[in-house]
C-alpha cells in the first residue's frame, strides 16, 4: 500500500486503485478536560480541593460539623478556658463556649458578607468599567480619577487619624497617647 497526501489527509492506494482514507485524529481535549486531568493526578490538589469543599459546606450548613451550640456557655463556669481535647476541639473561651462550633458559625457570616461584597463590586464595577470604556475621553477619565481616590482611602485613613489626634493631643490625656500607638500599627510601612 502507498499513501499519497489528498487535501491535506492522509489516504490510503490499494493495488486495484481504490483510494480509503484513514481514520482522522481525535480532537484535542478542551482546556477545562485537561485543567480536570492534571488537577486529579496531582495528590496535593485533589486534598486541597475536598478541604475546600468540606470548608464550604461547613460554612453553608455549619449543622453539618458543628458540635455544639455556640452560644450555650458553660453556667458552672468549670470549663472555662481550656485548651484543645476531644470534647473541645478548638478549646473554650471564658464562659465556656466551644471555639469549634463559633468558628464554624461565625464563618457563616463571613461567607455571606463575602458573597455579599463580590455581588455588589461585580454588579457596580463592571457596567461602570464596560460604559467607562466604551465612552472613553473624560468620563474615562473621570471615572477613572474617582476609582483612584477610592483606592488611596485606605491608605491615608490612618494617617488622618494621626493628624487628628496629633492636633487634639496638645490637650493632653492618656486616650490621645493610647490612639496615638493604635493608629501607628495602622498606618502601612
Amino acid at each position: 500500500m502507498s499513501t499519497e497526501q489528498t487535501g491535506g489527509t492522509p489516504a490510503a492506494t490499494s493495488a486495484d486503485g481504490v483510494t480509503a482514507a484513514t481514520p482522522a485524529a481525535p480532537p484535542a481535549p478542551s482546556p477545562a478536560r485537561r485543567f480536570w486531568k492534571r488537577m486529579f493526578t496531582n495528590p496535593l490538589a485533589v486534598l486541597s480541593m475536598i478541604w475546600v469543599a468540606l470548608l464550604v459546606l461547613s460554612f453553608i450548613w455549619p449543622d453539618l460539623l458543628g458540635r455544639r451550640d455556640p452560644y450555650a456557655g458553660d453556667v458552672t463556669l468549670t470549663r472555662t478556658f481550656e485548651g484543645p481535647s476531644w470534647d473541645y476541639w478548638l478549646g473554650t473561651d471564658g464562659q465556656g463556649r466551644d471555639f469549634y462550633s463559633r468558628v464554624i458559625y461565625g464563618a457563616q457570616f463571613a461567607v455571606k458578607s463575602i458573597v455579599i461584597a463580590m455581588a455588589i463590586a461585580v454588579g457596580l464595577g463592571v457596567p461602570v468599567g464596560l460604559f467607562s470604556g466604551w465612552r472613553g475621553g473624560r468620563i474615562d477619565r473621570a471615572i477613572m480619577w474617582v476609582n483612584d481616590v477610592l483606592f488611596s482611602l485606605p491608605i491615608l485613613l490612618p494617617y488622618f487619624w494621626m493628624f487628628t489626634i496629633s492636633v487634639s493631643a496638645k490637650t493632653g490625656g492618656v486616650e490621645s497617647a493610647v490612639l496615638w500607638k493604635s493608629c501607628a500599627v495602622l498606618a502601612p510601612a
